[in-house]
């Protein structure tokens, strides 16, 4: 699990970022990964091919009024591979 707070730029351009400490939570570069919002509305996406973020969040972000600011929690769904609930607040 971990928390951030929205850049300008992951709002804008659908994306979450993280750091090398968190990237053993995610599936490899290029894998997909599915994400489930506060309204359990279900986004499935990748993870970026080469940098530590993951791509194609837009509508998940609009969806949840993101903003810059914005704080997000990830963590992982146990039992479920590569499935992951986003928790805006």
């Amino acid at each position: 699990m971990f928390t951030k707070k929205l850049s300008n730029i992951e709002v804008k351009c659908g994306l979450i970022r993280f750091g090398a400490d968190n990237k053993e939570m995610f599936p490899a570069n290029g894998e997909s990964v599915k994400f489930i919002d506060n309204h359990g509305e279900e986004y499935v996406t990748h993870t970026h091919r080469t940098v530590n973020r993951i791509d194609g969040l837009t509508a998940m972000h609009k969806n949840n009024n993101a903003h810059e600011g914005t704080t997000i929690t990830v963590k992982a769904i146990n039992g479920y591979d590569n499935t992951y609930q986003v928790i805006y607040n």
